[in-house]
């Protein structure tokens, strides 16, 4: 089903995620692998988005989150996970559809709120293959998100993606589906999930 967004797609500034080689068989099994980077120096940061809003002074009704990414999310409410699910919004053919996921959010939402996305590079743009290769679709993550709360009244307060969502590098130094993840975890200390 499609949907009409208010939302924009936006990207955090990044750098070009590095182009890994790709090998055949045959040098694999030869051991013949060329010399690379040190991982910490081919892996970008996971990207951290954040939006503060407040709430109408009036009674709500319902919210649902409306979100997908060209790469994977995991989306945060005041600090809650949005959902249990992992690795979303999963593998698609980017260049033919795009799956986007739609989250009831009501009991995370209080008058003041901070909706916080971290974005890593995934089957987008991370490395996908035993042999190697990335950037199978691009080489820069984007958001698209929108958050819709409907009051009682029947009118609608829509949160979306756009300028205003500040974002930096997350305290996960890289997050990769085939090299796996490096976190440091003193820089979650300054828990800009919720402030």
């Amino acid at each position: 089903m499609t949907r009409t967004w208010h939302a924009k797609w936006i990207q955090p500034q990044q750098s070009d995620n590095y182009e890994e080689p790709v090998l055949s068989l045959a040098e694999m099994f030869a051991g013949k692998l060329p010399a690379q980077l040190p991982v910490t120096q081919r892996l970008r940061p996971v990207q951290h988005l954040k939006k503060c809003f407040e709430l109408e002074a009036k009674p709500l009704k319902r919210a649902q989150l409306f979100i997908t990414a060209h790469g994977l999310y995991q989306a945060k409410l005041n600090g809650k996970n949005v959902t249990t699910a992992l690795l979303t919004p999963e593998f698609t053919s980017y260049h033919h559809y795009l799956q986007y996921q739609e989250y009831d959010v009501t009991n995370l939402l209080e008058s003041e709120n901070t909706l916080t996305i971290l974005l890593a590079d995934g089957w987008y743009a991370g490395r996908v293959s035993v042999n190697g290769g990335s950037n199978q679709f691009g080489n820069k993550l984007q958001l698209l998100a929108e958050l819709v709360i409907t009051y009682v009244d029947g009118t609608e307060q829509i949160i979306g993606s756009d300028e205003s969502f500040v974002a930096k590098a997350s305290y996960y130094d890289y997050s990769d589906l085939f090299i796996g993840e490096c976190q440091d975890l003193r820089r979650k200390a300054e828990n800009w999930l919720v402030n």
